[in-house]
């Protein structure tokens, strides 16, 4: 009777025990789980990022796959036209680079425009081609074989193909830039447009980079250029017009750099 006794007083201790036990680590228990539910809900990480960029690309090049023509400056007959080429000594063959052609004023020479683009283009990387002309403000019947033959030459970016002018070489870089196709922008120096809209726009919209000084009698005069200017605005062109004050018919009152930076920044393309 004692041993029976003894064995279930043994056995109430241990149910005892257990009931115990269990209230704790049911209790333990669900405080822990509830805490971990909790620990990691903040995991936001860093995603802001490197998604931004900086949007100052070039769009979608078009590379022509040329090779072969000389370093530094040189005289090429190219469209038919003996024309000084400045080739950058950043150039490589392995990469495609814009293209500027340039014209000179009336009465002028290739050579008066080169020490206004060599340096840009050392700065920016680019190749510069200055062709004659006969001085009408609409000879630039040669340009488009120019730049085909530049392009069979150099790894020329046929997307990235400019036009600019002094005086009567602006007025053929107005006349190549709108009338032919194929133009990413036009730059004019101390010019107009020979033509009044209707333009045939062959490029589609260009950046336009336009100076002209107020005291320049030149063309009709500033009152003039200001109408061919809202002309050629209302056209749908995005034209950046620098009218300079006292500047006369002169090809220094022209930044180049500024010009180039301009124009080929894709934000200014319409």
């Amino acid at each position: 009777m004692y041993n029976l006794h003894r064995y279930f007083l043994v056995i109430s201790i241990v149910i005892a025990f257990g009931l115990v036990f269990s209230a704790g680590c049911s209790s333990g228990g669900g405080k822990k789980k509830a805490t971990n539910g909790t620990g990691s809900g903040t995991g936001t990480g860093t995603g802001t990022g490197t998604s931004t960029g900086t949007g100052t690309g070039t769009g979608t090049t078009d590379p022509s796959g040329g090779s072969g023509g000389p370093a530094g400056k040189s005289t090429q007959n190219l469209g038919g036209r003996d024309c000084i080429v400045y080739v950058p000594s950043s150039y490589e063959e392995s990469s495609c680079v814009p293209l500027l052609i340039t014209w000179h004023g009336a009465g002028g020479a290739p050579s008066n425009m080169m020490p206004t683009w060599e340096p840009v283009s050392d700065s920016h990387g680019f190749i510069v081609v200055a062709p004659p002309h006969n001085g009408s403000g609409t000879d630039s019947a040669h340009a488009p074989g120019v730049r085909t033959e530049v392009a069979a030459l150099y790894n020329i970016d046929l997307n990235a193909c400019y036009v600019n002018g002094f005086s009567a070489g602006g007025q053929t870089a107005f006349h190549a830039g709108i009338g032919q196709n194929g133009w990413a922008g036009i730059m004019a120096f101390s010019a107009g447009p020979r033509h009044t809209p209707p333009m045939p726009n062959a490029s589609g919209l260009l950046p336009i980079y336009w100076v002209f000084g107020d005291a320049d009698s030149t063309f009709g005069g500033i009152a003039k250029i200001r109408q061919q200017v809202q002309q050629v605005k209302d056209e749908g062109h995005n034209v950046n017009f620098k009218e300079i004050p006292g500047g006369g018919h002169d090809l220094n009152i022209s930044d180049a750099n500024d010009a180039w930076t301009w124009t080929t920044n894709p934000a200014n393309r319409p």
